[in-house]
């Protein structure tokens, strides 16, 4: 007999680190007590920055949206409403640590992206993010279904807010196109890594889990169709 999804989950992910995680200790890792950092599409509340207080010297975030008045009261926290393309309130190379999660796979101006992050590092600078593989099933369903139907989606299947969730592009989702626009915007890679979880979309039945729980345990047992995973994981910096 088939398990509940919680039983099923547990049972074949119980010891997992979420790509989240893995995604937070990667930027903890670089990270140091004097370092200025970049949060970008940090949230209304900026919850990644609240809890880098203390532990850098100056904490941006950047958002499209705007923020609560508690986060905007906020005294140690620097707020922005700007765009990834255009970080007009951001100076030039005064960014030690960028980092963005769910955010790149939303662009649709990539290569002034990375030409922006380009000109806010300081040399040796990195941006850490984590973004949707393209070939993940996952990302193929969302470039198929209209992007006016995501919020619905995301909303029953996660439960985030409709007005949080933004149209998917996809234009910066595969290892050659982070290779181009790296190598284009005078940027390197320093880290590549594709991550997988448990298929969250398929939470609301058990049968739909249990063959998404198989797919991804076939996947990480064969590092050849480990470009197949739902994540990517990149560090790239500026040479200096």
């Amino acid at each position: 007999m088939v398990g509940t999804v919680a039983e099923l989950k547990e049972k074949y992910f119980g010891g997992d680190k979420h790509p989240n995680t893995i995604f937070e200790d990667t930027v903890l890792k670089y990270l140091k007590p004097s370092d200025t950092v970049l949060d970008i599409g940090c949230g209304r509340t900026a919850p990644n920055l609240r809890r880098m207080r203390g532990k850098a010297a100056r904490l941006i975030g950047v958002e499209l949206v705007e923020f609560t008045p508690e986060t905007k009261a906020l005294p140690d926290l620097e707020l922005h409403i700007n765009d990834m393309a255009n970080l007009k309130d951001i100076a030039d190379a005064s960014i030690d640590l960028a980092y963005c999660r769910a955010v790149m796979e939303h662009i649709d101006r990539p290569q002034e992206c990375y030409q922006e992050m380009q000109r806010v590092l300081k040399p040796g600078g990195r941006l850490v993010f984590l973004t949707a593989n393209i070939w993940d099933y996952a990302s193929i369903i969302a470039m198929i279904v209209p992007n006016s139907l995501h919020p619905i989606i995301v909303n029953r299947t996660e439960g985030r807010e409709m007005e949080d969730t933004f149209p998917t592009r996809y234009r910066t989702n595969s290892r050659t196109k982070i290779e181009r626009l790296c190598q284009d915007s005078g940027l390197k890679i320093e880290l590549f890594e594709y991550l997988g979880q448990y298929p969250n979309y398929f939470m609301f039945n058990r049968y739909a889990f249990l063959l998404g729980s198989k797919y991804e345990l076939f996947l990480r047992k064969r590092p050849s169709l480990h470009w197949l995973r739902g994540w990517i994981l990149a560090v790239v910096s500026k040479p200096g």
